[in-house]
C-alpha cells in the first residue's frame, strides 16, 4: 500500500500507548507519528493496525508491528551485507546492509562514502527523514529501486530505498564506508574485483555477498559472489550464499562433505570450521589430493581466532579449477608454547556440470 494515500487509521498496542494520528508525517519511509506517553528505551512495542482507510479504498489486512525506541549505533551494529559495483550496461550500482545489533537504529543523516587512495571521491546522504532499521534488517539502496527487480528475480521490493546521489562505485577498486550522523565509522569495505569468484567470465551485474554478517568486513574469504541461480545478486533478500554459522562439536570439522564450485549457489564452497579452547594459534591450511600432492596453500602462518571458519572455493595454486576427485585438508595449529595440533579431514569435489 502507497502511504502517501492513507486518510485514516485506527490502531491498539501492547505496552498501551496513544498516538496522535491527525499529526501524522507520511513520506515514502513510512508514517511519523508522536506517542503518549512518550516511549522507554529498550522497550519492545506491538502497534497493531486494527483499520485503515486510503484515499483510493485499497483493501487492507490487520496487520502487527514490532519497533522499539532507536538507539545509537556502534562500529559494527550494522554491516554492508552486499554490494554491486559493477552493474549492467544502463544501470545502477546498489548497496545493502545488515542490523546485526539487538535494537533498532535509525538511519538519519546517516553517510555513505566512496574512497580512493584515502581520499572521499563520493558521498551521499542515506535518508534526510527518519529511517528504522530493526534487528536482522536488510535494506538495500540503489539511485533506482524500481529497476532491481527488472534485472533479478530474488528481490525483496519492500526492502529497496532510493538515494538519488548513490556513488557510482569503481569496478576495479574502492572503500566504500557507512557513517552515523555523528560521522563515526559503522563499517568499512575495501573491495576489488579480485575477490570476485575467479571463473566468472563475465563480471558485469554481479554483486559481492557477505557469507556471514559476524565475519571480518575486510576478509576476502567473508565475500564471495552471488549465485548464477539468482541471477547475481540478491538485493533486499538473504544472500544466496548465506552460510548460518552452525558451530560443529568436533574442533575441525568441514561441510558439505561434498561440494561443487559452480556458482550456481548449491554447495559452491567448502566450510572449513574451527572452534578452539583459547586464542593465541596460528595456522597453516593445505589441501592435498589423493596422491599426497599439494593443491592448495589456503593459509599459511595465520593467526587464527579461536572459532570460525575458512572457505575453500576449489581452486588450485595454479589459479585453476581443481580435478573432482577426494581431497585432504590439513589443519595445522600451533602457539607460542610450542604445542602443535594436526588435524585432516577429507572432503570430495564433485562434477560441477
Amino acid at each position: 500500500l502507497d502511504t502517501s494515500q492513507i486518510s485514516s487509521i485506527e490502531s491498539s498496542s501492547e505496552p498501551f500507548f496513544s498516538i496522535d494520528w491527525d499529526g501524522a508525517i507520511v513520506n515514502e519511509n513510512g508514517i511519523q507519528f508522536e506517542c503518549f506517553p512518550k516511549l522507554d528505551k529498550g522497550v519492545l512495542y506491538h502497534l497493531n493496525i486494527d483499520k485503515l482507510i486510503a484515499c483510493q479504498q485499497a483493501d487492507f489486512y490487520p496487520e502487527e508491528i514490532l519497533f522499539s525506541f532507536p538507539e545509537k549505533a556502534k562500529p559494527g551494529d550494522i554491516v554492508i551485507n552486499e554490494l554491486l559495483f559493477n552493474a549492467y550496461t544502463g544501470a545502477n550500482d546498489f548497496i545493502e546492509i545488515y542490523n546485526r545489533s539487538a535494537h533498532f537504529i535509525d538511519l538519519l543523516k546517516w553517510r555513505i562514502l566512496e574512497m580512493e587512495n584515502g581520499f572521499v571521491t563520493e558521498d551521499a546522504s542515506v535518508s534526510s527523514d527518519r529511517l528504522l532499521i530493526a534487528p536482522n534488517e536488510i535494506l538495500a539502496f540503489s539511485k533506482e529501486k524500481e529497476e532491481l527487480p527488472f534485472y533479478y528475480q530474488k528481490v525483496n521490493e519492500k526492502q529497496l530505498r532510493t538515494i538519488p546521489d548513490l556513488p557510482n562505485f569503481p569496478d576495479e577498486e574502492a572503500v566504500v564506508q557507512l557513517l552515523s550522523e555523528d560521522f563515526v565509522v559503522i563499517d568499512s569495505l575495501h573491495y576489488n574485483s579480485s575477490m570476485h569468484f575467479s571463473l566468472l567470465e563475465d563480471q558485469n551485474g554481479v554483486s559481492l555477498e557477505r557469507i556471514h554478517p559476524d565475519r571480518p568486513s575486510n576478509e576476502a574469504s567473508t565475500w564471495v559472489s552471488a549465485s548464477e541461480s539468482v541471477d547475481f545478486a540478491t538485493p533486499g533478500y538473504q544472500n544466496s550464499h548465506y552460510w548460518n554459522g552452525a558451530e560443529s562439536r568436533a574442533k575441525i570439522e568441514v561441510e558439505p562433505l561434498v561440494f561443487t564450485p559452480n556458482n550456481d549457489g548449491e554447495k559452491d564452497l567448502l566450510h572449513i570450521h574451527f572452534n578452539l579452547n583459547e586464542g593465541g594459534w596460528q595456522s597453516n591450511i593445505l589441501i592435498y589430493n589423493d596422491r599426497g600432492m599439494i593443491v592448495k596453500d589456503l593459509r599459511s602462518n595465520y593467526w587464527i581466532e579461536n572459532r570460525g571458519s575458512v572457505e575453500w572455493d576449489g581452486m588450485a595454486n595454479n589459479n585453476e579449477l581443481a580435478s573432482v576427485g577426494i581431497y585432504i585438508v590439513y589443519f595445522e595449529i600451533f602457539n607460542a608454547k610450542g604445542e602443535q595440533f594436526t588435524f585432516k579431514k577429507v572432503c570430495v569435489l564433485g562434477n560441477s556440470n
